[in-house]
């Protein structure tokens, strides 16, 4: 499965590159990506509550990184009801820490 990570993170820091550098032009195409990572996502998370099986896992542990700080990569998940529900079960598990927390 595509995975939504690093790109979501560096996202923000576009303003940075000129619009014809190689790098935003990489951003921009794994940005596409992206998009559609988090309509795999979605689609699993429409039919489980987990990725990868019936209970929590590492698989959640390592997408949930990146794609709980989407919106700061300008990806808006309003169309994602399922993936946002899903961050949600993920941060309410023991021991959560957000990316923003370290």
């Amino acid at each position: 499965m595509p995975s939504p990570t690093p790109f979501c993170g560096i996202w923000p820091k576009r303003r940075r590159f000129s619009p014809t550098s190689r790098f935003y032009l990489h951003l921009l195409r794994d940005r596409e990506g992206n998009a559609a990572a988090l309509g795999v996502m979605e689609r699993r998370l429409s039919a489980a509550d987990w990725l990868a099986n019936d209970a929590y896992s590492i698989a959640d542990i390592a997408l949930y990184a990146y794609t709980h700080v989407a919106h700061e990569g300008d990806f808006d998940l309003g169309g994602f009801a399922a993936v946002r529900r899903w961050i949600d079960r993920v941060a309410m598990q023991p021991a959560h820490s957000p990316i923003t927390a370290v």
